[in-house]
């Protein structure tokens, strides 16, 4: 497991309640681990979003049948 670090951070209180409740049904209880995967996904969306433009900008967009093949192979 990788160090951690402690944060604090301040929320909207209703999103404070919702995200506390989605921490109980979906993690134990466990809100940073919550918000830690949520985070990760996040960066790994970003980092893919970036791989895709600097392929395109040497490739050329991707074509509306690329992109529906890579749907059917990410949906897989």
């Amino acid at each position: 497991m990788s160090a951690t670090t402690k944060l604090s951070i301040s929320l909207p209180a209703d999103l404070a309640a919702e995200a506390r409740s989605l921490a109980r049904s979906e993690r134990g209880g466990n809100l940073s681990g919550l918000i830690a995967e949520l985070l990760d996904r996040e960066v790994r969306r970003q980092r893919s979003l970036e791989a895709v433009a600097e392929w395109e900008a040497e490739h050329g967009a991707l074509t509306a049948e690329e992109l529906h093949a890579a749907r059917r192979r990410w949906l897989a």
